[in-house]
């Protein structure tokens, strides 16, 4: 099965995903914004997710989260911090 989460508020990378996710039979995990870290722990725990797309205001839900693992890629939408950037590359 192909899935991805996505964490981001509403805009239009969403629909855009939506729909791509519809051309390809792909399964979206919705993390959102308004999530903590307990809450995205379980989701990338009981789903197994390994690429995330995310906002650069919401990036930071996804690296505190404690158990990232297994997830292999995180595509941000915007552009985001060198310090951000130093964190995800840890």
């Amino acid at each position: 099965m192909n899935l991805y989460g996505i964490s981001s508020r509403n805009r239009p990378e969403w629909y855009m995903m939506d729909y791509v996710s519809q051309l390809y039979n792909f399964t979206i995990v919705p993390m959102y914004d308004t999530l903590g870290p307990d809450s995205t722990t379980y989701i990338l725990e009981d789903t197994n997710l390994d690429t995330i797309f995310t906002s650069s205001e919401t990036i930071g839900n996804i690296l505190n989260t404690p158990n990232l693992v297994k997830v292999k890629t995180i595509v941000c939408f915007d552009p985001i911090t060198d310090e951000k950037y130093r964190k995800i590359a840890e």
